[in-house]
């Protein structure tokens, strides 16, 4: 987490420094798309990244002296006002590919990421992965991280849930370091191995291994590229998917698509977005 000196020093490169999904600014694609890379093997949050690797790194600062400059938004207006004239004048939704953006969505279930994986047509996302970064975490509570719903509780299965679900973290907890043994056993390290390279490897064959104990519902992290009209029909599933899950989400991931890419995301609240969704 973010202390409030650090939210004001990424403010200037995302969209919000609150909320669990949020969009970029004032960054190349390059910067973006380097970011995802570290993102996707990562226990830490983009905006906690971006702060490590790239915000307090010294190559960034020189490139990224005039990215938060007054002329750099003023040319984002003029590219809205000149998109939105042209999707009033033809209403074409191939307009919407000629421009995009990127988002990060965190503290999502993996069963959410496969929704937003299967639109891969225009979009391109990374998700965190389960074969080489650790879920066993827990909150500052003591809970392990997965989603809850108040419609389980309703129907009278919340307890049963989060019994199942514990018993299935704690199952991960305890045979991932008995898996990294024998492992080490089984693949004892070489002579010229590098230390660091050899505990990695190992980490890495052991996380491949009990991946399979977590659930859909084990909260993860992604990032996702895409041009606007993907990120438009992604609106459009989300919300018809009917779970509290999804229209949550979806109604976040609108919500900072309309700080960067406006004109594109007209239609998710119009007529046309409410059809696609009844």
């Amino acid at each position: 987490m973010l202390n409030e000196a650090e939210k004001q020093q990424v403010s200037s490169y995302v969209t919000n420094t609150d909320l669990p999904v949020f969009g970029y600014k004032n960054l190349p694609p390059v910067v973006v798309g380097t970011l995802f890379g570290r993102y996707s093997r990562s226990e830490l949050g983009a905006r906690e990244l971006l702060l490590k690797d790239f915000i307090n790194n010294d190559e960034f600062n020189e490139i990224g002296e005039d990215l938060s400059s007054a002329s750099c938004n003023v040319n984002v207006e003029k590219a809205e006002s000149f998109y939105g004239r042209v999707l009033d004048q033809f209403g074409d939704d191939s307009v919407a590919e000629l421009g995009g953006t990127s988002l990060s969505i965190e503290n999502v279930s993996i069963l959410m990421t496969k929704l937003i994986e299967d639109r891969r047509i225009g979009l391109s996302p990374l998700e965190k992965s389960t074969r080489y970064v650790r879920f066993n975490e827990k909150d500052a509570g003591g809970h392990y991280s997965y989603i809850t719903d108040n419609d389980i509780d309703k129907a009278g299965f919340g307890d049963e849930y989060r019994r199942v679900m514990d018993l299935l973290f704690d199952t991960y907890s305890e045979l991932l370091p008995k898996v990294i043994e024998h492992l080490k056993k089984k693949y004892p390290p070489k002579k010229d191995d590098n230390e660091k390279a050899y505990e990695r490897a190992i980490k890495a064959q052991a996380f491949d291994v009990v991946r399979y104990l977590l659930p859909m519902s084990t909260k993860t992290n992604m990032g996702a590229t895409g041009n606007g009209r993907a990120f438009e029909y992604l609106v459009y599933k989300l919300k018809a998917y009917g779970v509290a899950e999804s229209a949550s989400y979806a109604g976040m991931i609108q919500g900072e698509l309309e700080k960067i890419i406006p004109a594109f995301l007209r239609r998710a609240k119009m007529e046309i977005g409410e059809g696609h969704v009844k």
